[in-house]
């Protein structure tokens, strides 16, 4: 079971459909955040051990610019942003990568494939 603080741009239906699926997902809106700004938005999925799921790259850029290794990230980039799609796809992909969130990465998923970062991100040295 994943904890997952699902960011605004995405449906509140989304965090239900998962709570139905058997996660513990709350939605930014549940808890009175759908206008929070990310930093703070990131602060809470810290503060209560969830990843985040987000459209939004500025999540990327934070963790990266803070050099942060929590919270993990579910970076949604489906072509297709209907609930019933991105559930189906993000309950597929929590069952097969759990163990990878509990150790903190940023999970990018599109509709055929995932690919994985651990966090804390590492620059590319000069070469």
């Amino acid at each position: 079971m994943a904890r997952l603080l699902v960011d605004a741009n995405l449906a509140p239906a989304v965090a239900v459909s998962l709570r139905r699926a058997g996660h513990d997902a709350v939605h930014v809106s549940e808890v009175g955040m759908a206008a929070a700004p990310d930093i703070a938005i990131l602060q809470r999925a810290v503060a209560e051990q969830r990843s985040i799921v987000t459209f939004d790259l500025d999540f990327v850029h934070l963790l990266a610019v803070g050099g942060l290794a929590q919270p993990s990230l579910i970076l949604v980039r489906m072509r297709s942003a209907r609930t019933a799609d991105v559930v189906a796809r993000l309950t597929a992909v929590l069952v097969r990568e759990a163990a990878i969130l509990e150790r903190s990465a940023i999970v990018t998923v599109d509709e055929h494939k995932l690919r994985v970062h651990e966090l804390p991100l590492r620059r590319a040295s000069p070469g």
